[in-house]
């Protein structure tokens, strides 16, 4: 076993071996530390854009649902406009039946009066 002063002697030439490992470890420690804060960072401001796409995405997606709907809706008004034009047309030609009706029951009415009056 060495002798205290040779023990000393030991410590004082590996303290500063020590000390200059230790730094260097301590050093690299906070090399590690500042890179996993940029990695954080990096993920931090990632996600954010992730995010933001996602929110256009959605506002996107909702404009389209909305315009789908709207061209849905202008389709139906289209289709029940042609329904209400035939319908329309229907009630013309009906009116057109019923005056020609009207003019024939005139015309009969006039025929019995002319019968009646010559009989």
């Amino acid at each position: 076993m060495p002798t205290p002063v040779v023990m000393a002697k030991m410590s004082r030439s590996l303290l500063p071996f020590i000390t200059e490992a230790l730094n260097d470890v301590f050093s690299r420690m906070d090399k590690i530390q500042d890179a996993l804060d940029e990695v954080n960072k990096n993920v931090v401001e990632s996600l954010s854009k992730i995010n933001k796409s996602i929110e256009l995405l959605n506002e996107t997606v909702s404009n389209l649902s909305s315009s789908l709907n709207q061209a849905g809706a202008l389709k139906a008004y289209q289709e029940n406009t042609k329904l209400l034009l035939n319908s329309i047309e229907n009630v013309n030609e009906n009116f057109w039946y019923l005056d020609l009706l009207t003019a024939l029951r005139r015309i009969l009415s006039v025929a019995d009066k002319i019968k009646s009056t010559t009989t």
